[in-house]
């Protein structure tokens, strides 16, 4: 038998070879392979568009030429069957692509954005001549005896002028030119000084990632819709989307990356409406994790401390009690723990780049100056105690602030638990140097019914020029009680008084979880007197009374 010829070992005959066709059933090892690294490519190119145009507008406009492009190079549009060689074009279709958004939008910077004929009757024509003769190149594969090279530029012949067409469509239709109605949009955490964090961020992860063997897509939406009575009687409606990427790149390494996409729409009879989009990271980090040690270094949440209302050790958080989301900003650093055999553990870390107050601060951290700290966690019998302490400068010039904690919790049939912390900061004035906070709290089950869980806690903060100064002093107590009905139900009611200035705040709330599903209904009151915020951003409505419906959607 005569071996067969080289062109059909190839599969360059009139037809492809089954072996260089690609299965493109969903499930399929192929499919999958390229589900994976185009995730991780979107990725990689989203943030790279963030750090290059700082402004989450252009960069969706960029991204829409993409994402037309992935759906146009599903193989059922257009009838070519993929194989090895025509889906080389993916890449370069998608690499290109991008390109005409970028250079067309930079264009745009240049000569302002309604300068439609200066940018078209340059940059525009330059874009579109270079097109023209990459289409033109690979569009000569057309002719070839090879019928997998063939294919190649069928595929790159046909689908790069919809990239093209989109491009030019689509930027001034989204509003480059000026758009009717506007956004208030903006990137936080992404200032000067952070840019290189997160290119550094950016190209790791690129690399990272695509070697990872397992990646989850996972997310978040909730709804909440408000109905406050008050002097201006306002109506407010808030949509957060949370997408949520999960990496599993060895047994002992792992990561998180996440965003967080809020949006406020607000009416009153005094202020009219106002409306605000606000895009920004959520969660960033990598883990390396064994039995007895935990590294993780990125943009995460530290909290500690067994207080769960008011909160002394509130120091790098602002966690609500009543938001059944438990959202709060995270911050960058690195945390290290170590777990003894004992349950002792000691944490350290280091926080950079968090320029913000963050918990209970007053004044944001000086630019490009490291935080470092540690807590140390000692179990003794039925209780646990633990110090901690930290250390940062102040915004204000020379002023650094340091702080130490002692805590500990008992469980004695009843939980006890206490949460101190002193604050110095050498301040000018004299009267702000020290700040104290004392919280003390219990909580217990009752057994009626399916169980009544109550919790109370006491807040004791002063600020004075020395430790026992109570220049200026703050009680706040909290009682929280929830009582379950059977598995999907649960009735909840907090309540929070101010002893110095006498205001009482109420929340009263039904929760329904399903598989996926969490719906609450809540109400609240309190006096005409509008009062600040104890836990962040959740309770912005203190002094008002009113109405909240809230649904949360977990995929």
């Amino acid at each position: 038998m005569n071996p067969p010829s080289p062109s059909k070992k190839l599969g360059c005959s009139g037809a492809s070879s089954k072996a260089d066709l690609i299965d493109v059933n969903r499930n399929s090892p192929q499919v999958n392979s390229l589900n994976h690294y185009g995730l991780v490519l979107m990725l990689v190119i989203v943030l790279l568009l963030l750090v290059d145009f700082r402004n989450i507008r252009k960069m969706i406009l960029v991204i829409i030429l993409l994402v037309i492009g992935v759906v146009w190079m599903r193989m059922g549009l257009t009838g070519l069957r993929i194989t090895m060689l025509n889906i080389m074009a993916i890449p370069m279709i998608m690499g290109i692509g991008i390109d005409v958004g970028v250079h067309v939008i930079h264009r745009y910077q240049i000569e302002g954005n309604t300068a439609h004929n200066a940018v078209f009757s340059s940059t525009g024509r330059a874009v579109l001549l270079t097109s023209l003769t990459t289409m033109l190149y690979f569009g000569s594969f057309w002719s070839a005896v090879c019928r997998g090279l063939g294919s190649m530029g069928i595929d790159f012949y046909w689908r790069w002028p919809l990239f093209f067409r989109h491009c030019f469509c689509n930027l001034d239709t989204h509003g480059l030119g000026g758009a009717t109605r506007s956004w208030k949009i903006e990137i936080r955490n992404l200032e000067m000084e952070n840019r290189f964090i997160y290119l550094f961020m950016t190209l790791m992860c690129g690399i990272v990632f695509a070697s990872t063997s397992k990646v989850e897509f996972n997310g978040m939406f909730s709804g909440l819709g408000q109905s406050v009575e008050s002097d201006s009687n306002s109506v407010n409606i808030n949509v957060r989307y949370i997408p949520l990427l999960e990496f599993e790149i060895a047994p002992q390494i792992d990561a998180d990356l996440s965003g967080n996409i809020f949006t406020f729409f607000g009416s009153d009879n005094m202020n009219g409406i106002a409306d605000s989009l606000e895009i920004k990271p959520y969660r960033a980090w990598i883990r390396y994790n064994t039995t007895c040690f935990e590294a993780r270094i990125g943009l995460q949440k530290i909290n500690f401390g067994p207080a769960r209302i008011l909160r002394s050790l509130m120091w790098f958080d602002q966690l609500d009690p009543k938001d059944p989301l438990q959202f709060t900003d995270g911050v960058y650093g690195l945390r290290l723990r170590y777990d003894f055999q004992n349950n002792a553990n000691i944490w350290l870390w280091g926080l950079y780049g968090n320029d913000n107050p963050k918990g209970w601060e007053i004044f944001g951290t000086k630019e490009n100056i490291p935080e470092t700290g540690g807590r140390i966690q000692y179990p003794i019998g039925n209780a646990e105690l633990a110090i901690s302490a930290h250390h940062r400068s102040v915004q204000q010039e020379g002023i650094a602030e340091n702080r130490i904690a002692l805590d500990g919790f008992w469980d004695v049939g009843i939980g006890l638990w206490f949460e101190s912390a002193l604050v110095h900061a050498g301040f000018d004035e004299g009267k702000m140097d020290y700040r104290s906070f004392l919280t003390l709290g219990t909580d217990y089950t009752f057994a009626i019914g399916n169980g009544i869980t109550a919790t109370a806690e006491h807040l004791l903060m002063s600020i004075g020029n020395s430790p026992l100064d109570d220049n200026d002093r703050y009680n706040i107590s909290a009682l929280s009680v929830s009582y379950p009905f059977g598995m999907m139900d649960r009735l909840s009611f907090f309540c929070y008084y101010n002893w110095d200035s006498e205001i009482p705040f109420s929340f009263l709330s039904w929760q329904r979880t399903y598989d996926h599903w969490i719906i609450q209904f809540g109400g609240y009151w309190a006096s005409e007197a509008n009062t600040t915020s104890l836990t962040g951003e959740g309770t912005r409505t203190m002094g008002n009374r009113g109405l909240q419906f809230m649904t949360i959607f977990n995929y």
